[in-house]
């Protein structure tokens, strides 16, 4: 094959892969988790009230409380109030010995 025709054959597949990924990407839903069932490693999405908030650079520090408290970590900085309630995804972790839930997005609640 030409190099021509190589290079459009790799432009479509990859537009394909790209839309098929953001396609399951949007119609994948996590199912809400509660702090006492979290497991290393895990995916969860949780809903809790801000309890405390520390900023350092680009990185967002904050407590999550339902029954019990999570740290969650965030690698950006993020505006977010003491008593708000918030849905945040993420994946399990432990740092020093605590468990903690390190953050890909977080979703503001009313």
């Amino acid at each position: 094959m030409q190099d021509s025709t190589l290079l459009k054959l790799a432009l479509i597949f990859s537009v394909i892969g790209t839309t098929a990924l953001f396609v399951i990407l949007q119609t994948t839903d996590i199912d809400e988790s509660s702090f006492l069932e979290l497991e290393l490693d895990d995916s969860v999405k949780v809903v809790g009230v801000v309890k405390r908030v520390v900023h350092n650079g680009n990185l967002t520090f904050f407590d999550l409380s339902q029954e019990v408290t999570v740290k969650n970590v965030i690698f950006e900085n993020v505006e977010l109030e003491v008593g708000e309630h918030i849905e945040v995804v993420g994946t399990v972790d432990v740092y020093n010995g605590e468990q903690e839930i390190l953050v890909d997005s977080i979703k503001r609640k009313n």
